[in-house]
């Protein structure tokens, strides 16, 4: 029974999502950072701007993450490609092997 869910279509998806997620939170502590009265019910603008870029972080190491899962599937399915190209290979040509009519027997 095959998985529901594999890094063939979660690893694209997810990055998507960390890609949006670092990009969001990035520009988002840059606001609170330079111009917090822009953001509602920030207290400690430079304390919510670390908190956005540490998240930003996490999104970075995510993203990372997909991308490995992502180059390791297409490895994978490269080998599996190249592994049964060859054993079609060798099963193709050890059945057309053809036997001279008289093997084994000896011309003097």
């Amino acid at each position: 029974m095959a998985l529901p869910c594999t890094t063939e279509c979660c690893a694209p998806c997810c990055g998507i999502f960390s890609i949006i997620g670092f990009l969001f939170l990035i520009i988002l502590g840059i606001i609170v950072d330079k111009q917090p009265i822009f953001v509602h019910g920030v207290t400690e603008p430079h304390r919510s701007a670390v908190a956005c870029y540490g998240g930003a972080g996490i999104y970075a190491g995510t993203l990372a993450l997909c991308v490995v899962a992502w180059m390791y599937d297409k490895k994978k399915k490269e080998h599996r490609a190249a592994t049964a190209g060859l054993l079609k290979e060798e099963e193709h040509v050890s059945l057309n092997i053809q036997r001279p009519g008289s093997y084994g027997a000896t011309t003097r």
